[in-house]
């Protein structure tokens, strides 16, 4: 008896939807989860990018949509291997809608161990203690860098501080950007019926502040930013905004090519990051705001030279288990 339409799709779909179980908490811009998989069969298919997704303020330039391709095709291939598949990974500058292929070339036993730090990964915006990060993890987290990706780590007080104080003014500027504001305002999901609806974006939980907070400083921006209120708003992030250490990744961000490679390189990042016990918090407005960037780089000391630019900032350290983020269901993911 023929197979109906229903079981071929099953039977195509099947291991990537054992892949996308764990594959679909990969971080993105904004929890957009703008990357899609289309199966071709039960062993190859090709990634997506979902072109009605834009973020034309935050990301000005778009040089995160191929970053974060990067960090969701890598994290991809984590998730396949934690539930026991290796994958084999093809990147194509030219494909403008399936940029990348995948396909499963052998099937092992799962990484439970690998699975279990995929679950724990997650963006913290909560107060990391005020402690550096350890020697070791300073060291392995530096050992990462190869010739074309450089991690830095600093603990000096000095830098820390600034770069603290710099993603501050960063968010104070944003609120007064009605591009930027109203863009933040249409990915935050105040209420639990749009956190249902959606299944994307900021939540009050994972912002680490509650929801009349969120939606004050968003929706009257031109009030907080008076005198009393920016002081006020201004001690309040800082007493979230702590950490002992920071860092920066350095190198080319030109192509799609270095923007993918990019991409992958901060998610092995993010997952020794979260080997080592810390959590991360990306800090991309301190990059797409050339001027904010320029501060950044007098601030720590960092020259930009052969076409290599800084292209995050980010604070690292322990803090309380934060809230996770919303994930669409596993099947949304196919596509």
């Amino acid at each position: 008896m023929p197979k109906t339409v229903t079981q071929e799709a099953d039977e195509k779909n099947k291991n990537w939807l054992k892949i996308l179980a764990l594959g679909r908490y990969a971080p993105t811009p904004h929890n957009t989860q703008w990357y899609f998989v289309h199966p071709i069969d039960d062993t190859t298919a090709e990634v997506g990018i979902d072109s009605s997704i834009q973020l034309p303020y935050t990301d000005p330039d778009d040089q995160f949509r191929f970053t974060g391709l990067g960090v969701f095709v890598r994290h991809l291939e984590l998730s396949a291997e934690a539930v026991g598949f290796a994958l084999e990974i093809e990147f194509n500058t030219t494909d403008a809608n399936f940029p990348v292929t995948a396909r499963i070339t052998s099937i092992n036993p799962p990484n439970e161990h690998l699975a279990k730090l995929i679950t724990q990964r997650r963006t913290s915006r909560l107060a990391y203690q005020k402690h550096p990060i350890s020697d070791d993890a300073c060291h392995t987290l530096t050992s990462l860098s190869d010739a074309k990706l450089i991690v830095h780590v600093s603990s000096k007080d000095e830098i820390v501080e600034s770069v603290l104080d710099l993603n501050n003014k960063v968010l104070l500027n944003d609120l007064q950007h009605k591009g930027v504001g109203d863009e933040l305002d249409r990915w935050t999901r105040y209420t639990k019926r749009s956190q249902s609806k959606h299944r994307s974006g900021f939540t009050p939980a994972t912002l680490g502040v509650p929801a009349w907070k969120a939606w004050l400083v968003l929706h009257m921006r031109k009030i907080m930013l008076l005198g009393p209120m920016k002081k006020w708003l201004t001690s309040q992030y800082f007493e979230q905004n702590t950490a002992g250490t920071v860092g920066w990744l350095y190198g080319p961000l030109d192509t799609q090519q270095n923007q993918y490679d990019a991409g992958r390189f901060m998610m092995d990042l993010w997952m020794s990051v979260t080997e080592l016990g810390y959590y991360m918090q990306p800090y991309g407005s301190i990059i797409t705001n050339t001027a904010a960037r320029l501060v950044f780089l007098q601030e720590v000391g960092q020259k930009e030279t052969d076409g290599n630019m800084v292209w995050l900032a980010f604070r690292i350290g322990i803090s309380n288990k934060p809230a996770a983020s919303p994930r669409r269901s596993i099947e949304e993911f196919i596509r």
